[in-house]
């Protein structure tokens, strides 16, 4: 639990502008061996199903998570199911994490590494380990601030209460390396009263994944536009979001049963209508534009960026994106099966394109993934040829 230091590695120069440059990967779902560099600011990934634009997004969010729980949010995504046997370590591996691997038969690490020019310069190697080892109970100083420390406390006090032998680690070890050389491991803990991942105790800025079709946290984006309000800083995310979607002339926030909402007015409605309720699709192109505007130097990777977007709004909203990766200066990498969006999306970026990269991801004969790079200028004189994507 906890950091460890590696040895004869120092940290690389860092740049006030955090951004994934390139991704190394190994083992990991349909990307037996894989290599992509040269990203920009703003992404957009084309190609057909299977190919690994997914499992791309994936890698670069786990890699950035530092938390071993993502897992079941990864499953949860992809609409399967989890079980496992609560008396076996080797069921949660088979249950939550064996899909990842490429090869989940062999004892062959996931490694995804990053190169970048802030803190996303790491990465996770991700080892099913032979066996089931007992937790150890050495009283070890947890790391962090004040409450950090206490709540670490008061976790091994209760692990270390139970019968010898009644709490085991799951046979995973999931370990981070950070920009400054530093090893933080988490491990996934199986007890009697069920399922607990150990914090690595890293405190890392936040990044964003969103998946294709997951529900969206309305509390989560009241939350982002409440800090906003706090920062005095609302009126830019407010401004661009009702650009993109015109039908709603107000964007406020306020509790709803136990929960804060935002809620959209729109002429037509008799009351302030909360976002998810007037439009999936409006809601989660909302809580995209917060992630961006979160924080700057965030990475925010959105699957399958178009859907539940129509297809006269997504012109404005491709370019309500682009304005807040720009302003907040957070890094943007997008997947889209959609030629309306492309199109959408080459209109809204115009001749403005310096900070923009193309990207075609594809298979050949069912060999190994790769990915090409262009230019927007380079893209849409291929279009020009012929279908693209």
């Amino acid at each position: 639990m906890g950091f460890l230091p590696i040895p004869g590695v120092s940290p690389p120069p860092l740049s006030p502008l955090g951004m994934v440059k390139s991704v190394e990967i190994k083992n990991f779902r349909g990307l037996k061996e894989f290599e992509v560099g040269d990203f920009a600011r703003i992404n957009l990934i084309v190609g057909d199903n299977a190919v690994g634009k997914t499992a791309l997004l994936e890698a670069i969010w786990l890699a950035l998570s530092g938390s071993p729980d993502k897992g079941i949010l990864l499953k949860q995504w992809r609409g399967m199911d989890i079980t496992f046997q609560n008396n076996s370590g080797e069921s949660v591996f088979e249950g939550i994490y064996a899909d990842l691997f490429h090869d989940p038969k062999t004892l062959d690490p996931i490694t995804i590494k990053l190169s970048g020019t802030g803190f996303e310069n790491r990465q996770l190697a991700i080892s099913h380990l032979a066996g089931e080892v007992v937790i150890p109970t050495k009283d070890v100083e947890p790391v962090g601030n004040r409450k950090d420390r206490r709540t670490a406390k008061a976790q091994r006090k209760k692990i270390q209460t139970l019968e010898f032998g009644q709490t085991i680690t799951a046979p995973i070890l999931l370990a981070w390396t950070d920009e400054k050389g530093v090893r933080y491991e988490g491990r996934v803990l199986l007890a009697p009263s069920g399922l607990r991942f150990e914090a690595t105790g890293e405190k890392i800025p936040n990044s964003y994944l969103f998946a294709a079709q997951i529900p969206i946290s309305a509390t989560e984006a009241a939350t982002q536009y409440s800090t906003l309000r706090k920062a005095r800083d609302a009126d830019r995310f407010r401004n661009a979001f009702l650009k993109a979607f015109d039908e709603i002339t107000d964007l406020t926030i306020d509790a709803v049963g136990n929960s804060s909402m935002l809620l959209a007015d729109v002429p037509w409605a008799k009351q302030l209508l909360p976002l998810p309720t007037l439009s999936g699709g409006t809601n989660r192109a909302s809580a995209i534009m917060l992630a961006l505007a979160h924080r700057t130097d965030c990475v925010v990777l959105v699957d399958e960026v178009e859907s539940g977007i129509y297809h006269t709004r997504q012109g404005r909203f491709a370019a309500a994106l682009i304005q807040m990766a720009r302003e907040y200066k957070s890094q943007l990498i997008m997947t889209s099966h959609s030629a309306e969006w492309i199109s959408n999306f080459l209109e809204a970026i115009g001749t403005d394109s310096a900070d923009v990269a193309m990207w075609r991801m594809e298979r050949i004969k069912n060999g190994p993934p790769h990915m090409r790079r262009f230019t927007v200028k380079e893209y849409k004189a291929g279009l020009s040829l012929g279908d693209m994507r």
